[in-house]
């Protein structure tokens, strides 16, 4: 008799998965408003909270909430926060050597390197700079001597 029961099971379990995967997705799915208010809170957290402990738990969150990019991000942010002495000193220096140079891809490669360790704001100002290098170059181009 146990024969009739285990396609009745394997039905049960089936719908049950089902349905736990629907509302895992509704729980997910983020209203506009709310889309704005997490963006909010990840941006002034990735450009001001120095706390590692506040960046890893808002991290966390962010995963829970499925949004893994961002939680990458803020994890980056955090280890970049606890990095040894000499690892900010390299990256300061690495910094002020961008600042300096000409070679606008030069620039924004290091930016893109300070993107993947979790430095928004360096590689914010280095992508500027290099706007402004291109700017300055191309004025020069463009002088008939």
């Amino acid at each position: 008799m146990p024969l009739p029961l285990l396609p009745i099971g394997i039905i049960a379990l089936a719908t049950g998965a089902v349905f736990a995967k629907n509302s895992r997705d509704k729980a997910k799915a983020l209203t506009p408003e709310q889309q704005a208010e997490h963006r909010v809170i990840y941006e002034t957290a990735i450009n001001d909270c120095k706390d590692p402990d506040k960046l890893r738990k808002l991290a966390v969150a962010f995963q829970k909430m499925g949004q893994k990019a961002e939680a990458t991000m803020l994890f980056l942010r955090a280890d970049n926060a606890e990095a040894p002495a000499e690892v900010k000193s390299a990256r300061t220096k690495v910094f002020r050597d961008a600042m300096s140079s000409r070679n606008a891809p030069a620039i924004r490669a290091v930016a893109d390197a300070f993107d993947c360790i979790g430095a928004p704001g360096a590689a914010r100002e280095l992508r500027e700079y290099a706007k402004s290098v291109e700017s300055v170059t191309e004025e020069d181009a463009n002088v008939v001597p």
